[in-house]
């Protein structure tokens, strides 16, 4: 039996939060989640049965669209640092979506969480090594200091599978290229410059971080992500990497032979 369409957009509607709830960057809440799901499935390449981890769930913007996506053998696991987000979520999403699953952690944030003290730089992800094939962050990279992205790459490759996938967004730039026209209507011209990063507020570097895209990619590659897709720029910036592959191990015992040989 088929359900109506007036009864599927009833209940995504009840998951959706009241505007003044919104703390994610504005816009039409619901199109904006809308819009990745294509993304996810291509050039992404999530697939209905996926494990998906959503790092920076928010208020559900990513998984509300992902419930009407992934299948049974599918599930969603997402975390956030604001309590308002997490409980709004197992309020209004998990109750009807079983398969997924929202934490809470506390981690400081200048921006988002100011007075926690707890160090995201050394922050662990909850999960089990290599349960993943589908990571998400949407909005995260754009909040976050250069020790702390390093080591959310870290924790990607670690959660990811083999040949498992990140989709993120940042703001990127060329070296010696000018602000964006989309950004700088936006009032986002990150005029605080340091080695491979601009700040829009000097002393909140969590409101807004731009990054070199040279070393963006640089850093995915050093953690065994491999960007194999065009970046697709616009106010933010898609980046998709694939974790590497297992190599079979006649062809893992050559390299360990050849780097005991000084080869």
């Amino acid at each position: 039996m088929s359900t109506a369409p007036s009864s599927v957009t009833t209940a995504a509607d009840s998951m959706i939060p009241p505007p003044e709830m919104d703390f994610v960057g504005g816009g039409d809440f619901a199109a904006i989640g809308n819009s990745f799901l294509p993304l996810f499935i291509k050039p992404g390449g999530l697939k209905p049965h996926h494990r998906v981890l959503d790092v920076g769930c928010g208020l559900g913007r990513m998984a509300i669209p992902l419930t009407r996506y992934l299948n049974e053998e599918g599930s969603y696991d997402g975390f956030d640092i604001r309590e308002d987000g997490v409980k709004w979520c197992l309020e209004r999403i998990a109750p009807k979506h079983p398969r997924f699953r929202f934490k809470l952690v506390k981690l400081h944030n200048s921006h988002y969480l100011p007075d926690e003290k707890e160090d995201a730089s050394s922050f662990h992800f909850p999960y089990p090594s290599r349960s993943f094939d589908f990571v998400i962050l949407t909005s995260i990279f754009t909040h976050l200091q250069p020790e702390v992205t390093l080591n959310y790459l870290d924790e990607i490759n670690r959660v990811l599978k083999p040949a498992g996938r990140m989709f993120a967004t940042f703001f990127l730039y060329a070296k010696g290229a000018a602000p964006r026209p989309e950004r700088v209507a936006s009032h986002l011209t990150f005029p605080h410059a340091y080695k491979h990063y601009r700040l829009q507020v000097e002393n909140n570097p969590g409101a807004a971080i731009a990054y070199q895209e040279s070393w963006v990619t640089a850093q995915c590659e050093r953690r065994g992500l491999q960007i194999r897709w065009p970046v697709h720029h616009g106010f933010q910036d898609n980046v998709i990497a694939e974790k590497k592959r297992d190599l079979p191990l006649k062809h893992r015992w050559r390299r360990w032979r050849a780097r005991l040989l000084g080869r």
